[in-house]
């Protein structure tokens, strides 16, 4: 799922897990440590290396 709960588009959830770039967003509870890219502390942010593509499938 991504930041808004819904699924991810058909793609694929797993295309948005567990990339090389992911760092948790420490100001979340731990439990959401689960390598999807929602939770990572560059998630929508101009850092990240794919906001293109997480624009493209929101």
């Amino acid at each position: 799922m991504n930041a808004r709960g819904r699924a991810w588009p058909d793609r694929g959830w797993e295309k948005y897990t567990h990339r090389k770039c992911y760092q948790f967003n420490k100001a979340l509870r731990l439990t959401f440590d689960d390598g999807d890219c929602s939770h990572c502390k560059d998630y929508l942010t101009t850092q990240c290396k794919h906001l293109d593509e997480f624009m493209d499938a929101l």
